[in-house]
Formats: C-alpha cells, sequence, structure tokens
C-alpha cells in the first residue's frame, strides 16, 4: 500500500510539473504570435483561454516560420491535454493506497 502513494504521488507532480512548463510555453507561443500577426486574436481564439478550440489553425501562407511556430503550438497544446494521463493514473493509484 505504501508504494501505491509513493507511485500515485509520482504521478500528479509528473502532472503538475508536465502542466505547468507546458502552460508556460503555450503562452510565449501565444505572445509570439501575436507579435508575428499584429492581432489581438487568431482565428477563433480570442483573449487568454483556450478551451474551445485549443488548437490553431494552420493556414498555408508565404511565411514558413509562422507555421513553424503555430506547429510548435499545436504540439505542445496536445502535452499539456496528454499530462492530465498522469493525474488520472496518479487519482488510481492514491485510491488504491487506501485500501
Amino acid at each position: 500500500m505504501e508504494l501505491y502513494f509513493k507511485i500515485g504521488i509520482g504521478f500528479i507532480s509528473l502532472f503538475i510539473l508536465l502542466a505547468l512548463i507546458s502552460l508556460l510555453l503555450i503562452f510565449s507561443d501565444r505572445t509570439k504570435l501575436n507579435d508575428m500577426t499584429n492581432k489581438n486574436h487568431l482565428g477563433s481564439f480570442h483573449g487568454g483561454t483556450f478551451y474551445s478550440q485549443p488548437l490553431l489553425p494552420i493556414d498555408e501562407c508565404e511565411d514558413e516560420n509562422l507555421n513553424q511556430v503555430i506547429k510548435s503550438h499545436n504540439k505542445k497544446i496536445r502535452v499539456f491535454y496528454f499530462s492530465f494521463l498522469f493525474l488520472i493514473l496518479g487519482i488510481v493509484f492514491l485510491n488504491l493506497s487506501d485500501k
């Protein structure tokens, strides 16, 4: 039971680490994208939330650097959502340690 508790805490710690790092990188990409495009919003992304449509559409344009930043941003969004798997596993292992 002690082992399950340690594994659960490890998974939750990994979730916190991945989520915080990916959020910081996502917001830095957002700043880069806003500076590159000189827009207040990109596509259907308005303001500072990315819950309704997190992945930005990749427009085929001449600026290859812009497409690279958008692709990088979308990868970081996927890592952020993937990190919730570690939260779920941590909760499961913490629940197993109670029994």
